[in-house]
């Protein structure tokens, strides 16, 4: 009994399968590195040093080295072009992709650790191309899902699941705009854009074109916090997407806490075959009345934990009248004469059968 542990999601998938090559990791820590830099707004190698460790500070002097230079972005660049040469050669299956999913969970420290310091840092500057070449091979897939695991885990660390939730959302929210990208570019003429067979070809010069254009609409789409985006696809016919039914949304419903609440509005636009507007209106509404259960009876409980079931019918029952209410559809003053009440206006009386009143469609809503 000693040696046994508590089956996870991690624990389950790397059960038999061998650790990739100590070069293949090095470059991962190396990049992680470099990248941190970036981040933290250090422009050289040596600005690095008070942070790093020894072994990854002699890393990235080796790469400094060996590039002949000291630019903390171009070391990262030259870094990244390694990785995504060494992961087209093992990510060829699905075994190779959790491999590499096993390799950035374990060597990519910083790339999980930092979120908690610099929540608003340029994170779309410094890793989009990081990330594009996750989702080339299938990997960000795999990667989504275990972080969104380790988010609805209630045996994680605090922290861990806190840094899970950063990631699910920015990748969420990468999926989800690079959807509206696709529709913003099918409206342009045939000349601004620019496909991914072009860019698989290695054509430098369509391949700027392409960013110039990604770039120009997510400054446009999101101002001053387009930095902290990650832009996961360039191209108007990007072949990758979030692959997520209606079951495995139905799943993840289910399993909502307080480090998933913001995640799941975003999956609801991105759940294939997509829902109406008015679902996902009522499915977002039900979040938020949630939410602001855990919020209310929060103060009663151990922080960072949200209320299960029976907690929200001790605090409060929650009727139609409260979705009504939060969609802005408060019940009006009926006006009577005599017998008889006036219609009410913001009914929609063609969405009623024949045969039910107001009053019962009121209830059966």
């Amino acid at each position: 009994l000693n040696t046994m542990q508590p089956v996870t999601y991690g624990t389950l998938h790397r059960a038999k399968r061998a650790p990739l090559s100590d070069e293949f990791c090095a470059v991962l820590r190396t990049y992680d590195a470099a990248t941190s830099g970036l981040l933290r707004n250090c422009t050289t190698v040596e600005h690095t040093r008070y942070y790093l460790t020894d072994s990854e500070y002699g890393a990235l002097q080796a790469e400094e080295t060996r590039c002949g230079t000291d630019k903390l972005r171009l070391i990262a660049q030259n870094l990244l072009a390694q990785f995504v040469r060494n992961q087209r050669t093992i990510a060829h299956n699905l075994t190779g992709v959790r491999r590499v999913c096993d390799a950035v969970m374990a060597n990519c420290r910083y790339l999980m650790q930092d979120p908690d310091r610099y929540r608003q840092g340029h994170w779309g500057t410094h890793h989009s191309a990081f990330f594009r070449a996750l989702a080339e091979t299938g990997c960000l897939q795999e990667l989504f899902e275990r972080l969104l695991a380790v988010a609805e885990s209630d045996t994680e660390d605090e922290q861990d699941r806190s840094m899970a939730s950063f990631w699910t959302v920015k990748i969420a929210t990468g999926f989800q705009l690079l959807k509206e990208f696709k529709k913003y570019c099918r409206t342009l003429h045939p000349q601004r854009l620019v496909l991914s067979q072009e860019l698989t070809n290695g054509k430098a010069k369509r391949k700027l074109m392409a960013e110039r254009l990604a770039q120009e609409w997510y400054r446009q789409k999101l101002q001053k916090v387009a930095p902290q985006q990650l832009i996961l696809g360039l191209t108007v016919d990007c072949p990758w997407h979030l692959r997520l039914d209606r079951r495995q949304l139905k799943t993840h419903l289910n399993a909502i806490n307080q480090h998933t609440r913001k995640l799941l509005p975003i999956l609801i636009t991105l759940v294939e075959p997509p829902l109406t507007t008015s679902r996902q209106q009522h499915l977002c509404t039900m979040i938020d009345i949630y939410a602001d259960s855990w919020r209310q009876i929060g103060t009663g409980q151990q922080s960072g934990s949200m209320p299960n079931y029976e907690q929200l019918l001790a605090s409060k029952t929650y009727a139609v009248q409260d979705l009504i209410e939060r969609l802005g559809n408060g019940v009006r003053a009926t006006k009577k004469c005599g017998l008889w009440e006036a219609p009410d206006e913001g009914l929609d009386w063609d969405e009623y059968p024949l045969g039910i009143t107001r009053r019962e469609g009121l209830s059966k809503a």
